[in-house]
């Protein structure tokens, strides 16, 4: 992990992600989100911003679909990994 990035400011951030993301509003979310980011929906998997956009965007106007159910980040833990030996 980067020095600067703990578990506890990861939390943070999902929580806070999670809390914008309720706005259902993505020109808000767009900052967060990484040009390659990779998300998970109900629907499928979703990669790049423009894919993101357009599942969050399909999710919050209740396309039939697409079943909208509360949203929430649901991860198990963080880990840190070994460095590789070489």
């Amino acid at each position: 992990m980067n020095a600067g990035v703990t578990a506890e400011s990861v939390e943070r951030f999902l929580h806070h992600f999670e809390e914008v993301a309720l706005k259902e509003d993505f020109g808000l979310l767009e900052g967060m989100i990484d040009e390659a980011a990779y998300f998970r929906f109900n629907d499928g998997d979703h990669v790049g911003r423009a894919a993101v956009r357009a599942a969050f965007e399909k999710t919050w106007r209740g396309d039939p679909t697409v079943r909208k159910a509360r949203f929430r980040i649901v991860h198990e833990h963080l880990s840190r990994f070994p460095e590789r030996a070489a």
